[in-house]
């Protein structure tokens, strides 16, 4: 079996040949050169996966930001409900300024509630007056 067929398993083979293989013909240096040019690809593609996850990162706090949506740990003060009902469950969290609020939380602001024992610890997401919010939903582009 010849041609394009016979070549696509090639590359990591011919890869291995390079560093590791046994022509005499080749120098300790371009051995090396090889060397250093597979640790730099890796880098390369390390560092490129490692921007494309901060970026996401930074792309939803911003957005988050600009809805005036904050995070914050509510602790359930009743077990969740059972089933996808559109059950209220009462809880309490405190507000970035240390006060602490009570009041009602729903599969809409905290869909984590479901099966949940009481003095569960849920994430919330509060609106500029403290209030359970729904989260925003991504946006799909």
């Amino acid at each position: 079996m010849r041609g394009p067929a016979r070549r696509a398993g090639r590359p990591p083979r011919s890869l291995a040949r390079r560093l590791f293989g046994r022509n005499d013909l080749r120098r300790p240096a371009d051995r090396i050169e090889t060397g250093v040019i597979v640790c730099l690809v890796a880098a390369f593609l390390t560092a490129v996966v490692a921007a494309a996850c901060l970026a996401w990162h930074l792309y939803q706090s911003e957005h988050t930001a600009a809805a005036g949506l904050r995070p914050a740990v509510a602790v359930l003060s009743r077990p969740g409900p059972a089933a996808m009902t559109a059950a209220a469950v009462g809880a309490r969290w405190r507000l970035p300024n240390g006060t602490e609020r009570s009041g009602t939380l729903t599969a809409v602001t905290a869909p984590a509630i479901y099966h949940a024992p009481a003095g569960t610890s849920v994430q919330i997401w509060l609106d500029r007056s403290g209030q359970p919010a729904a989260p925003r939903p991504a946006r799909v582009t």
